[in-house]
């Protein structure tokens, strides 16, 4: 794989995937449309995360080609960590009412520690331990067994995704569902895990591996075939009642890898000068909306109850927009403390 390739409309997808998860959070067409908000939150900005995930472990597959790159795989896992900690320090301070106020100091502590462990200290961050450890689940996989026990524990992981998300209605009242439903009171649902980060990690490797973004093979139309069937299975288990949430399907595992694949053969073979000049910011950005915006959702819903006015959604889907933007632009600035604190390094 050429080295040299950049990638502008990738990090342009990663900053617009940014924007879908503040819609996820926010579901900024709650209160005029349900079909429209149920598109935009359920169908369009699903793909965010994968796409996310994906693009990790497609930069993350050199590390670990032609023998393992101890030095690399432990500062990037290690970067990862670094990053998760302090953010999960200041997420900790803003909802330190949430956590401590009304409670016993050590059922308080529990719920810190756990939530810290498995799942995060806040609705978003569980994005970046997640990673760090389906790296390190992939990496130790394919140092003690090859690529075919990954695939393997891929179809575990999905599987369990599945059931309990999307197809949940599948297992309802059976045993399996009463062991799942115990783990996630236990310790915090499966698809804010690594269980959501190792299928989608692997399938950017893959990609990577047998270098499918110089394939001929079109799938620009399998593309749109694809969202077709997104479209369709997820209006089709909510009209089901099957699902719980809708953070995984068949479908979104098919239309986020071909759109991956799409976008990465245009950078490769039509390169954008316009798109080059601002990849940098595309690409810094995207995480650092990602890690702001719920402070700024967090700070808004605290100012609607002083108020006493209702959350009006679409207002605050613009409001946590654009000042995550200007915040970056600012903290940008400070460029030490900016690429110490945000950047991870591919």
């Amino acid at each position: 794989m050429n080295s040299t390739y950049q990638y502008p409309r990738l990090n342009l997808m990663k900053f617009i995937g940014a924007f879908l998860v503040i819609a996820i959070h926010t579901h900024p067409f709650f209160n005029l449309s349900w079909g429209l908000d149920f598109f935009v939150v359920n169908i369009v900005g699903r793909v965010a995360v994968p796409f996310y995930l994906i693009t990790s472990g497609f930069f993350f597959y050199p590390k670990v080609a032609n023998g393992m790159n101890k030095t690399k795989i432990r500062d990037y896992v290690l970067k990862l960590i670094q990053l998760y900690v302090v953010w999960s320090l200041i997420y900790l301070m803003i909802n330190f009412s949430t956590y401590f106020v009304g409670k016993s100091p050590v059922i308080a502590l529990v719920h810190v520690v756990r939530n810290f462990l498995f799942t995060a200290i806040d609705v978003h961050l569980w994005y970046l331990s997640a990673v760090a450890f389906g790296i390190i689940v992939i990496v130790v996989i394919l140092r003690m067994f090859d690529w075919r026990v990954l695939i393997g524990v891929n179809v575990g992981c999905i599987l369990l995704l599945l059931l309990t998300q999307t197809y949940a209605g599948l297992i309802q009242g059976t045993v399996i569902a009463s062991v799942l439903a115990l783990y996630e009171r236990l310790f915090g649902g499966l698809a804010n895990s690594f269980i959501m980060a190792i299928p989608f990690l692997t399938i950017g490797m893959l990609i990577r591996k047998y270098e499918l973004l110089k394939k001929d093979t079109p799938v620009g139309g399998w593309c749109l075939v694809a969202f077709i069937l997104l479209v369709i299975e997820q209006l089709g288990v909510r009209v089901l009642g099957l699902a719980t949430d809708y953070t995984v399907s068949l479908s979104l595992l098919l239309f986020s890898t071909l759109f991956f694949i799409e976008v990465g053969r245009w950078d490769q073979r039509k390169p954008s000068p316009l798109l080059m000049k601002y990849d940098a910011i595309f690409r810094e950005s995207s995480l650092w909306i990602y890690l702001i915006h719920v402070t700024f959702l967090r700070l808004l819903l605290v100012i609607y109850q002083q108020l006493g006015i209702e959350n009006p959604r679409l207002i605050t889907f613009l409001l946590i927009s654009v000042a995550s933007v200007l915040s970056y632009f600012f903290v940008r600035r400070f460029r030490g403390i900016y690429r110490k604190h945000v950047i991870i390094t591919r």
